[in-house]
């Protein structure tokens, strides 16, 4: 059975950071490695870490952005399978000893699904990621695709000697969002599995990356940089993984192109990219929302209904069609369970 290190990367979110180390510490699976990164924060959470002396190791650095934690985090740890955790999400007691179960020589990364919860830890009735689990070969998906549903950094379990291959990421470029690089790229050295299990939890707060309770065209537009960067990274090691990425591969992304669609709407005088026009966006979107393999029947047209209305509507009805997709917590049960 091989090693285990959770490694926690924590920058000022002392308000959730006990509970994920005592998620961390609680495995049932024994003898697990807990390292805990702190990135120069600047609230309460070294007074938490303090409190489990002895139970875990503590790295203290000054600011360096996640990557640079991440880093730093495979550096300290021992594990020969690697648990990434965010700081605002949690484990559950068993996950270690599940993904230990599926594991095997060759096998790169576990994935594993996650539950929303809200700030206060409590269930908001849907899970992450909410499309369909994928059980084929997720290079090939990768390519076509442009992307993969895949949890953050929390709900996956690598392979040390992948990461090492990959890691250290590079920080400058990747100060946000170096989880992006590691799952895009490590299914193309091994074999990578999908647990259909819940065995964690993605606290769901308004401050995430991936998840926002009103718009907000700056990450929005971060997100949108976010495709940018992996499509630059999967470029740049095409040569040694053996592969050929096509020419419109971010193009092929449903997710990516809504995100720009909706920039151009909400704010067409400093949208990033200056050669789109919303037709264009739409019929594009269309295309990729049909062929999206991942999707259910129902969102892919959903998809391809939306990309139609928000390009022709005036602009109030196509800022309300727009958070309606993006804004997962605004959405209604019934719109919710239309395009699960």
């Amino acid at each position: 059975m091989p090693s285990v290190s959770i490694v926690i990367n924590n920058y000022n979110y002392a308000r959730y950071l006990g509970a994920a180390i005592e998620s961390a510490l609680e495995q049932t699976h024994p003898g697990v490695e807990v390292v805990v990164v702190d990135d120069g924060s600047t609230d309460e959470s070294r007074e938490i870490i303090a409190r489990y002396e002895g139970e875990l190791r503590a790295i203290y650095q000054e600011n360096q952005g996640q990557a640079a934690a991440l880093n730093r985090g495979l550096e300290e740890s021992r594990g020969e399978v690697i648990f990434f955790l965010d700081a605002d999400d949690l484990l559950h007691r068993t996950a270690v000893e599940e993904v230990l179960e599926l594991w095997r020589p060759g096998v790169v990364k576990i994935q594993f699904l996650l539950e929303v919860i809200d700030a206060e830890g409590a269930p908001r009735g849907s899970r992450f990621p909410p499309d369909r689990v994928w059980r084929g070969d997720l290079r090939d998906l990768i390519l076509n695709l442009g992307n993969y549903p895949s949890t953050g950094t929390t709900g996956n379990a690598f392979d040390r000697r992948a990461l090492e291959r990959l890691m250290p990421v590079p920080e400058e470029r990747w100060r946000r969002q170096p989880d992006s690089y590691l799952i895009l790229l490590i299914p193309f050295l091994g074999e990578a599995l999908w647990l259909d299990r819940v065995l964690g939890a993605y606290r769901a707060h308004g401050e995430n990356q991936w998840t926002m309770e009103e718009l907000d065209l700056e990450r929005l537009r971060e997100q949108m940089e976010g495709t940018v960067l992996r499509e630059e990274a999967l470029r740049e090691w095409a040569p040694e993984l053996g592969i050929e990425v096509p020419a419109d591969w971010k193009n092929r992304n449903p997710n990516h192109l809504q995100s720009r669609l909706a920039s151009l709407r909400l704010e067409p005088s400093t949208h990033p990219y200056p050669e789109d026009r919303r037709w264009h966006l739409a019929w594009a979107g269309l295309q990729a929302s049909l062929r999206a393999p991942t999707f259910s029947a129902r969102k892919r047209l959903f998809f391809a209904a939306w990309f139609g209305l928000a390009a022709a509507a005036p602009a109030p009805i196509a800022e309300g069609l727009i958070e309606l997709s993006l804004l997962r917590s605004k959405r209604p049960p019934w719109f919710q369970r239309l395009v699960s």
